[in-house]
């Protein structure tokens, strides 16, 4: 039952998290280092919806079954820590794999997009840590 309810936090705060990087903090850098390799509509990146849930069902299932185990009765420092790190593995092999086998992929992008996943990680690990232990 814990696993399911470290789930269903963390899935939404993904959600929440990357529609604000990708849909307005960054979303201009991003625009511009995929150029073409992006799914836009008019000038908007639009993804496709289906898969971009299964990614955030992925990285839950992540969190909940890595890091939060991992970290039960550990700090929310540690926390966000172990998610960071989690997150730099996870992107890493994304992003590095993109960078070796796509032309277009930039180390810009590269080294952008894994800070953002050792930082999203991290976040959504230490928050549903701190939500899960509220309830």
């Amino acid at each position: 039952m814990k696993y399911l309810k470290y789930i269903l936090i963390s899935m939404p705060l993904f959600a929440i998290f990357d529609f604000v990087w990708l849909g307005f903090v960054m979303s201009g850098f991003y625009k511009t280092q995929l150029g073409s390799l992006a799914r836009r509509s008019g000038d908007a990146l639009a993804p496709n919806i289906p898969p971009a849930i299964l990614v955030y069902v992925l990285m839950a299932l992540g969190v909940a079954f890595f890091v939060l185990p991992y970290c039960a009765g550990k700090s929310l420092g540690m926390t966000f820590a172990v998610g960071a790190l989690f997150g730099l593995v996870l992107y890493g092999v994304y992003d590095l794999t993109n960078y070796s086998i796509l032309v277009g992929w930039t180390i810009p992008l590269t080294i952008a997009d894994m800070v953002w996943g050792m930082v999203i990680c991290g976040s959504v690990s230490a928050l549903t840590s701190l939500i899960t232990s509220k309830i």
